[in-house]
């Protein structure tokens, strides 16, 4: 029997557990590994009631999870259709704390391994631009600025100058806004300077090129 909520914003049984609904699918396509094409981004609403479970799929491709309402319970296991009982991880603002960091927005990045950290902020920084409202100036511009110059970055034609500056582009941002969403563009932004900051410099030295750079796309399994 699907559950109220589920009734009320329309969403089907998940395959893996769950309810669900496509939102919203890129009109660009990619061609994964297996020579699929697919999608370059889809947006679903889910739906997980308490005592349901989802058998969560391999990541192989960037996730962003905005987090509404309750708190999820990951199950960590071993290899195959069914892996053998592991460590319970529940995120929340508690777990995130515990690890040195915070959930800001509600929103976890799940990053696969492989993926360029520069490309992937740049590619994050261009979502932030197109999502700004433009009301404020300090997230117009500077999440405009943000974009454009970790582009110069990855294109070799910035300077140890310019990526310093990210750091004031991104605190300028910070309290300066009606909203939150500047705080949502500029935290993530600091986040990638801080703990990347060599592969950013391994641009700017010209140890890297944009050609070397990937954002791991693959089919889920």
């Amino acid at each position: 029997m699907r559950p109220l909520l589920a009734d009320e914003l329309d969403l089907q049984p998940h395959p893996e557990g769950g309810w669900y609904r496509q939102t919203w699918r890129a009109d660009e396509p990619v061609r994964t590994r297996d020579g699929r094409d697919r999608a370059t981004a889809t947006m679903i609403l889910f739906l997980l009631p308490a005592g349901e479970c989802s058998a969560w799929h391999r990541v192989a491709s960037e996730e962003i999870w905005l987090a509404h309402r309750g708190v999820v319970a990951i199950e960590l296991g071993g290899d195959g259709t069914a892996p053998v009982p592991g460590v319970i991880e529940t995120l929340g603002v508690d777990t995130m704390r515990g690890v040195g960091t915070m959930l800001g927005t509600c929103c976890v990045t799940v990053i696969a391994e492989g993926t360029d950290p520069v490309w992937c902020m740049e590619n994050l920084m261009q979502f932030y631009r197109h999502e700004s409202c433009g009301q404020c100036t300090p997230c117009r511009e500077g999440s405009a600025w943000l974009e454009r110059v970790t582009g110069k970055i990855l294109d070799g034609k910035a300077s140890m100058a310019e990526l310093g500056g990210l750091h004031d582009i991104a605190n300028g941002i910070m309290g300066n806004t009606i909203c939150a969403f500047g705080e949502g563009t500029a935290m993530p932004a600091l986040a990638f300077i801080q703990k990347f900051r060599k592969e950013f410099e391994a641009y700017v030295r010209g140890q890297r090129t944009r050609a070397d750079a990937r954002l791991t796309v693959e089919p889920w399994s």
